[in-house]
């Protein structure tokens, strides 16, 4: 998922179970709706469901657009 730097989610990238593996995503630079979005920063969240014992996976990277 992009986030804004608001918080605010702008596209979701995936929503879909993944096999194990090394995976490639490149966003456009749009919103949900098709959108360009401005030049700034953002944050893409990439997360597992929860496990059985617990755990989850979590990782945030922040992104600046340029354009």
């Amino acid at each position: 998922r992009i986030f804004n730097v608001r918080g605010y989610l702008v596209r979701t990238l995936v929503e879909e179970e993944q096999s194990p593996g090394y995976k490639l995503i490149i966003w456009d630079g749009t919103n949900d709706d098709g959108d360009q979005v401005s030049s700034g920063i953002y944050f893409c969240q990439m997360y597992t469901p929860s496990n059985p014992n617990g755990g989850r996976f979590v990782r945030t990277k922040k992104m600046l657009r340029l354009r």
